[in-house]
């Protein structure tokens, strides 16, 4: 809950928890958050974790790819974020999780995809796919296509 409530925290910065009516602006924030995309986004080349380009909104939509896997890297696995990565282009991609996370004690997140068990630090994204990216447990993005 702790993270949950540091997310809040920097929209309602005199919220302690308890309940409180929310100033238009403020929620104004709030929305834009949650509803923000990029669109024209280029894969990084190289299709290395270095190289991958990093998803700042929660649609996120790459348009240009030069290289088959090229890379993009998801942001912090953080309980309750959702991500939407449209992969519009002709290639593939490869989309990364981070190789650390502070809010998971320096860890690396994962990607699990669906019905797995098993964590890996990237996944191969085909042509004109858009998959969904949900982080229920920390560290932890569950893929669904």
């Amino acid at each position: 809950m702790d993270i949950i409530n540091s997310q809040i925290d920097k929209y309602l910065t005199a919220w302690h928890g308890g309940p409180q009516l929310i100033s238009g602006d403020r929620l104004q924030k709030l929305a834009i958050e949650l509803m923000n995309y990029e669109n024209g986004i280029q894969a990084g080349v190289g299709g290395t974790l270095a190289a991958a380009y990093p998803l700042k909104a929660r649609y996120s939509i790459v348009n240009f790819v030069n290289n088959e896997s090229d890379s993009v890297l998801l942001p912090f696995a953080i309980p309750g974020s959702i991500i939407n990565v449209a992969n519009i282009t002709a290639k593939g991609i490869t989309v990364y999780a981070q190789a650390e996370n502070p809010h998971n004690g320096g860890l690396p997140d994962s990607i699990f995809p669906i019905a797995s068990s098993t964590g890996v630090p990237s996944s191969g994204q085909s042509p004109f796919v858009s998959n969904i990216y949900y982080c229920i447990v920390k560290g932890q993005w569950v893929l669904f296509f």
